[in-house]
């Protein structure tokens, strides 16, 4: 009897999900977090301190990170259709690219848009060419199951190169897109010419918490700003006078228009794999067996999938392209893909499972990693060795996520 009474007052210590303490909890969750995704979190965490006691300063890290994660939003997004089809990231990223420059260049060479009408029927284009180019590319996926991630990497080399051919003997005769002497398209087509640079970025962009503000005339600093009210869509300043032209200089930079599309295209991706459509494609990911057994169309939801992941592709280079203020021909897109691969990765992804939380997470880890080992990296190291220290990154998350993927749950 009494070691029955034993047993039971030992069994009422042990930790239950209704008795547990909050550190077990939190032990839990830590646990699920993936070695990438605290690597690379730890080491981003490390250059911000190292950065802010070397005098690069916190307010420009930050805009530069949040900058590049509005840049590759789209990209990274456009990973997860193809992983949750089972196909793996989408190494054929710049399938969807190219179509993307191709869409631009029509807009700008064919119809002669600009500004905002560029990015309207730059994105209307995109969507055509990246679903004809999806709808092929998930036909070739089809015929090579098991070897996706192969296939997809030359093929989205191979596409690159066909359009570097398509872009020296397309008929566009513009004097701002073709080289000065001969014909061809240029390398580097700048925007600012069609007034088309840095629409979504400077669309809506606001400071937060500004240090100082500059008149534009003079240059001279009109008062330090110690905090701003924005009403009625206005800045209020306190203890300021307003004198002439003005002009906002520190603080965090948001770049509202591009991270607005960022995350509409979050919703509506997240939107998507709830309904019958995306559960479905969800379910061939999972086990192609028992889909094809439920009556659904296998091979047909994988050429959904990526349709899908090509056209946000191609989407994503517009916003890309006049984020930088230009379009870049012929083997800009060769490596591209590669690091989208890399951010979605380190967000927590695996080559099986990918959620929209891994999207946020990775692009807003790894591309703040690699804007911000630059400038922290040159006060600390020869220049020389940065870019090298970069790509190790970029390329060693790739192949630890590849070996986890071979090594089943390991």
């Amino acid at each position: 009897m009494t070691q029955v009474t034993k047993e039971k007052a030992s069994k009422s210590e042990l930790p239950t999900p209704e008795s547990g303490t909050e550190s077990f909890s939190i032990l839990s969750q830590l646990k699920k977090i993936p070695p990438t995704t605290v690597a690379i979190g730890g080491l981003f965490l490390l250059l911000l301190i190292i950065g802010t006691a070397t005098g690069v300063g916190l307010p420009f890290l930050l805009t530069g990170s949040l900058t590049w994660a509005g840049l590759w939003g789209l990209f990274v997004l456009s990973n997860v259709p193809t992983i949750k089809a089972g196909m793996g990231p989408n190494f054929a990223l710049p399938i969807g690219i190219s179509a993307g420059i191709f869409s631009m260049v029509l807009s700008l060479g064919v119809f002669g848009m600009q500004g905002w009408g560029f990015i309207f029927l730059s994105a209307l284009l995109a969507i055509v060419f990246g679903c004809i180019g999806g709808f092929i590319y998930g036909i070739l996926m089809n015929a090579a199951k098991g070897s996706e991630m192969a296939i997809a990497t030359y093929t989205g080399f191979a596409v690159v190169f066909i359009f570097s051919i398509v872009w020296i003997t397309i008929p566009i005769y513009h004097d701002q897109m073709t080289f000065f002497l001969g014909g061809g398209l240029r390398t580097f087509i700048s925007l600012a010419p069609f007034e088309s640079n840095f629409i979504l970025s400077n669309w809506g962009q606001f400071r937060i918490f500004p240090n100082e503000i500059i008149n534009a005339e003079t240059g001279e600093t009109v008062r330090r700003i110690i905090g701003f009210d924005r009403s009625d869509g206005y800045f209020d300043y306190y203890l300021m006078e307003y004198v002439g032209n003005v002009s906002f200089v520190g603080g965090v930079v948001i770049n509202t228009g591009k991270m607005l599309v960022f995350a509409v295209g979050c919703i509506l991706m997240w939107m998507f794999f709830r309904s019958k459509t995306g559960i479905a494609i969800s379910a061939v990911g999972s086990n192609p067996m028992f889909a094809k057994t439920t009556g659904i169309n296998v091979n047909r939801k994988r050429i959904v999938a990526t349709m899908l992941s090509t056209v946000l592709a191609a989407l994503g280079i517009i916003v890309y392209a006049q984020g930088f203020g230009n379009l870049q021909l012929y083997d800009a897109p060769l490596l591209m893909g590669f690091q989208a691969v890399a951010a979605i990765l380190v967000g927590g992804a695996s080559a099986r499972k990918a959620k929209i939380s891994h999207v946020v997470i990775g692009v807003l880890l790894f591309q703040g990693l690699m804007f911000t080992s630059m400038p922290v990296m040159q006060r600390v190291m020869p220049a020389g060795i940065i870019d090298p220290i970069r790509q190790t990154i970029q390329y060693g998350v790739i192949i630890y996520a590849l070996a986890r993927m071979s090594g089943g749950s390991k």
